[in-house]
């Protein structure tokens, strides 16, 4: 999360096979939580299911954004960037549904991964 390296600022993964492998690990310094100004849930999940919420304002941040855009009914409608979750799949444990052909499908799946950040953030 660094910016002070110019360099390194945009680098992506150090390690993808279409997707992100690990959890940390493979991230370069400077990579960033949004795309297009959308949410990468996804990469906000993998950081906090390493418990440095606490440490990250930058994290936190999005964090906020994400419990704030939990509507009444209880459904997340944040601007998340979907092409970072076109790669989930029931078989990597990272889609619950079977497909997005209908939009509360999609909404579900969103929903419980916006839950499990701030359950692993601790908020």
């Amino acid at each position: 999360m660094r910016t002070d390296r110019p360099e390194l600022i945009g680098l992506g993964a150090a390690s993808w096979v279409g997707h992100v492998l690990g959890t940390v690990g493979c991230y370069a310094e400077g990579f960033s939580l949004r795309y297009k100004n959308s949410i990468q849930l996804e990469t906000i999940e993998w950081l906090c299911r390493c418990g440095i919420t606490l440490y990250i304002e930058k994290l936190q941040e999005e964090i906020e954004i994400i419990k704030s855009s939990i509507n009444a009914d209880g459904v997340c409608d944040a601007n998340i960037d979907e092409g970072q979750l076109q790669g989930f799949s029931t078989y990597s444990g990272q889609q619950l549904e079977v497909d997005w052909k209908s939009k509360i499908r999609k909404a579900c799946d969103i929903t419980f991964r916006a839950l499990l950040i701030l359950h692993y953030s601790k908020i």
